[in-house]
């Protein structure tokens, strides 16, 4: 069962604006480039026993960025 927002660490939350957090619920993106929207959503998927998920999407992201052909 999903725990939603009871599952995220407190002092995540607290660390960012109002404004920011409102804007993650519009977009996974602007959640995903905040440090603490990142760390947000890892808790919460931890809990769910899906943090690998969010893993392999960072792996892919990490990947695209890569500039040499021998790697």
């Amino acid at each position: 069962m999903c725990k939603g927002l009871a599952a995220l660490p407190h002092s995540c939350l607290e660390r960012t604006s109002l404004d920011e957090a409102l804007q993650w619920r519009d977009s996974l993106d602007k959640l995903l480039q905040n440090n603490y929207g990142l760390a947000s959503f890892k808790s919460f998927l931890k809990s769910e026993f899906s943090e690998e998920n969010l893993e392999f999407w960072i792996a892919c992201e990490d990947y695209k960025k890569i500039k040499s052909p021998a790697k």
